[in-house]
């Protein structure tokens, strides 16, 4: 169990019709998404839930995902938090206080306590954790250890995530080096090499297709901000 620390700034309360679909899109800053109402399936670069009432969805600096809502109006809180929280999908011991709080924009209130739910775990979840354990992981060979055509692995993530596995091994390498290069100073050709990029040119050709920066515009950064990028 952890205890969920608000970070004051903006705070959006949002619905969505049922049925409705957002397509996989990435945001620099991490934030947090309170959910009061109706519900939702996420899946990203944090892995891949049902998301109901009373859950907090928190979403690190960086990273993409796509979300597909039920039968119902799903309504919600989007939140700034700090950067230091575990992401992942956390069950709220006190959603009415939380809501409260981030309404009113109140700095640093420590609120209430998260328990972490699982995630899914069906084939496509054990391809994606491995992606993210190993960003420079070949897919076909993880399809061939595992018994399955490359195709039949292609279209199954994509329903699954949204995305192809490829463009989901690339877009965790995004995250990772935009989290390396917001909170660290290590050389720029290690941290390339550390999230599964070629070499630093590679690195810096995707990170301005994906959030229009280069690496030294998002290490000059002090702090992660200002955060929605286009679809991926």
């Amino acid at each position: 169990m952890r205890r969920l620390r608000l970070n004051g700034g903006a705070s959006v309360r949002q619905k969505h019709a049922p049925f409705a679909r957002i397509g996989s899109h990435r945001h620099l800053r991490p934030y947090a998404t309170l959910v009061l109402a109706g519900g939702y399936q996420e899946a990203g670069e944090s892995g891949r839930w049902h998301v109901e009432p009373g859950m907090v969805v928190i979403h690190a600096a960086g990273e993409a995902h796509a979300d597909w809502f039920g039968g119902r109006v799903t309504e919600l809180i989007d939140f700034d938090v700090p950067n230091d929280l575990v992401a992942g999908v956390y069950r709220c011991s006190d959603t009415d206080a939380v809501a409260k709080s981030v309404l009113h924009g109140e700095r640093w209130t420590e609120s209430a306590s998260l328990i972490p739910v699982p995630g899914e775990t069906d084939w496509p979840d054990l391809l994606a954790a491995a992606l993210r354990r190993e960003p420079a992981l070949a897919i076909g060979g993880w399809a061939a250890k595992h018994g399955m055509r490359n195709d039949t692995v292609s279209r199954g993530f994509a329903l699954a995530y949204g995305v192809p596995p490829v463009r989901y091994r690339l877009g965790v390498r995004i995250k990772g080096a935009v989290a390396s290069l917001t909170s660290g100073d290590g050389q720029l050709a290690d941290i390339a090499l550390a999230n599964g990029f070629a070499d630093q040119p590679h690195m810096t050709r995707a990170l301005k297709a994906a959030v229009s920066s280069t690496p030294g515009q998002l290490r000059r950064l002090n702090s992660v901000q200002d955060g929605t990028m286009a679809e991926m």
